[in-house]
């Protein structure tokens, strides 16, 4: 054995023999990263012409791959087609696109891979929720349907369907497709209970609801959106620790999720508030009860200066009150909204205080 003189430096790889057994094809890097396509002859004795690159028959871009010779005369082929792009080249092209959040693009390309295959149920799935994520739910359905009228059982199209009726609206349609994704994948449905949960809920049917988020967490204890809208149905309900926990698990399990961020703020304002108006209403007991005990003193008149400090801060803490309540989104963690709740409990420690003071001083004097 011996070397031929046609070997280029850098990989040569496949080679094809004429039909004659006087020429050798044979694909190689020499110029570059694309493999491109070489040319000797060899004479009777075995002796080889240095390669000849075939520069003509490839672009730049492309790789040249498995040469072959075809025994045909100089006339037999009229056109070479390039059937190399399907519609599964222009569906991989339509994910990268949406990857990057290039909709039109993507929606270009996921049109293109319909043009060359109308029955890719795929690219109607993935055309319609590009269409969804322009808030385009009108379009996207009928995407959608096209998705699931070639493959009928398209867990993730029928899925998609639900959501979209859901934007518009159309809670029990949208509610029957959920129930067909959990019918169809009972054990990986925690998105279709999830998004079931919330119609019910929407419905008011709370207990059915409930099931549902329940569902959703014990298929996936690890799914964020799941926990998010566990904690906003519980803060609905008026269970604010509940909530606050679940939106600290969302947020652990994707630190980056800013709707559960968000959320979070609002459950911690309300529970803050509610704090507060639990303590308002002991005051209001309070300031009730020393006002009636005033009246049974034989001497009303002798407390008017304790009754009137106590009015006075009465309004300092409804105006404090009044100034946070008035912010559209109070928020726990900015400094003036601290700053106003600092002042609304300095103001009902020091109310309570001086309240308790009065109504001891005037069973002192009553005794």
């Amino acid at each position: 054995a011996r070397r031929m003189r046609c070997n280029t430096s850098n990989m040569n790889s496949w080679h094809s023999w004429s039909p004659n057994g006087r020429w050798l094809v044979f694909s190689s890097k020499a110029n570059g990263a694309y493999t491109q396509l070489f040319l000797t002859h060899v004479d009777e004795e075995g002796n080889d012409t240095p390669a000849v690159l075939l520069e003509n028959f490839t672009s730049p871009d492309r790789a040249a791959n498995i040469p072959e010779f075809v025994n045909a005369g100089p006339d037999a082929i009229g056109m070479i087609r390039e059937n190399f792009l399907n519609d599964k080249s222009f569906l991989r092209a339509g994910h990268e696109h949406s990857k990057v959040k290039d909709y039109d693009n993507a929606e270009k390309a996921y049109r293109k891979a319909l043009d060359i295959n109308p029955q890719n149920a795929e690219a109607y799935y993935k055309l319609g929720e590009t269409l969804q994520r322009q808030d385009k739910n009108e379009e996207a359905i009928i995407q959608f349907k096209k998705s699931i009228e070639f493959k009928p059982e398209y867990a993730e199209a029928l899925n998609a369907m639900g959501n979209a009726l859901s934007s518009l609206k159309s809670f029990a349609e949208a509610a029957d497709y959920y129930r067909e994704v959990i019918k169809l994948e009972p054990d990986t449905s925690e998105a279709a209970h999830c998004n079931l949960a919330g119609i019910l809920a929407r419905l008011g049917r709370f207990g059915e609801a409930m099931k549902h988020f329940k569902k959703t967490l014990e298929l996936n204890p690890e799914y964020a959106e799941g926990h998010n809208n566990m904690g906003n149905f519980l803060a609905m309900r008026g269970r604010a620790d509940e909530a606050i926990g679940h939106y600290n698990k969302a947020i652990e399990i994707a630190p980056d999720y800013q709707e559960a961020k968000r959320n979070l703020v609002i459950a911690k304002t309300h529970k803050r508030f509610e704090v507060i108006l639990k303590r308002q209403e002991e005051i209001k007991e309070k300031v009730s009860g020393y006002s009636s005990l005033l009246k049974s003193s034989p001497d009303y008149r002798k407390y008017s200066r304790d009754l009137n400090r106590v009015i006075g801060l009465q309004k300092r803490l409804n105006s404090a009150l009044g100034n946070y309540t008035a912010s559209v989104n109070p928020d726990p963690n900015s400094e003036r909204d601290l700053k106003t709740i600092d002042e609304v409990n300095r103001l009902q420690d020091e109310l309570t205080k001086v309240l308790e003071e009065n109504i001891n001083k005037v069973k002192t004097d009553l005794n």
